[in-house]
């Protein structure tokens, strides 16, 4: 996981969504901010959500 996250930040990406084994059992996905290292756990809905208003 950790060099897929520097992947991404080597190449500027803003914000990765992780979907690991826990995110799968709750049915969830977790939205890392890339800049300020934030991670914030949604539902799909609000994660579509999210993305339709920033």
């Amino acid at each position: 996981m950790q060099k897929q996250l520097k992947y991404a930040n080597d190449r500027g990406v803003k914000f990765v969504a992780i979907i690991g084994e826990e995110e799968i059992k709750l049915g969830k996905i977790t939205l890392k901010n890339m800049e300020s290292g934030e991670q914030i756990l949604m539902s799909h809905s609000s994660f579509i959500d999210y993305f339709k208003h920033n």
